[in-house]
């Protein structure tokens, strides 16, 4: 028996972009000490100590075409990647 036989699941990913319009929500990138996102939300530590926090604007991604696709064994080990 091949290794591709014994494929438990085929898996497909695809690309969603979130983005936050800074202008709009009026913040100037050189007054940011730090930040991370996390969940789809964006959440910045400003230089003068205040911390706020913003939700991302997002399409629906495109299901037509998706970014890869893999074969993997019943314990989610990867025997190829297809595309």
């Amino acid at each position: 028996m091949t290794v591709k036989n014994k494929a438990t699941y085929l898996e497909a990913s695809y690309e969603i972009a979130l983005t936050w319009d800074l202008e709009e929500l009026e913040i100037e990138w050189g007054n940011v000490e730090d930040y991370y996102i996390k969940y789809g939300e964006l959440n910045i530590t400003f230089k003068d100590g205040s911390n706020d926090s913003y939700m991302a604007d997002h399409s629906e991604p495109d299901f037509k075409w998706s970014q890869s696709e893999k074969l993997l064994t019943r314990d989610w080990s990867l025997i190829e990647e297809l595309g």
